[in-house]
């Protein structure tokens, strides 16, 4: 997955977003969990890059999907 970051730090979103995924993790009926947290590899504000990766349950007997995931600061 690819994102553009326009405004506030890496840590900033990485910490709003997997604030998001708790929020809905904790909802009764909800298909996420607390294991779809996005986990951080590296941050480059040199390169302006920020890589992580995060591991998601599926319904109907999927396997595991893993995603990886690079924000671009585009301001």
């Amino acid at each position: 997955m690819i994102a553009y970051v326009q405004e506030h730090t890496f840590c900033h979103w990485l910490t709003q977003v997997n604030g998001w995924i708790r929020d809905l993790s904790s909802q009764t009926d909800s298909a996420w969990g607390s294991t779809d947290s996005l986990r951080l590899e590296k941050d480059n504000p040199t390169a302006r890059l920020c890589t992580s990766r995060s591991c998601h349950e599926r319904s109907g007997g999927l396997e595991k999907i893993a995603l990886q995931h690079l924000w671009i600061m585009m301001n």
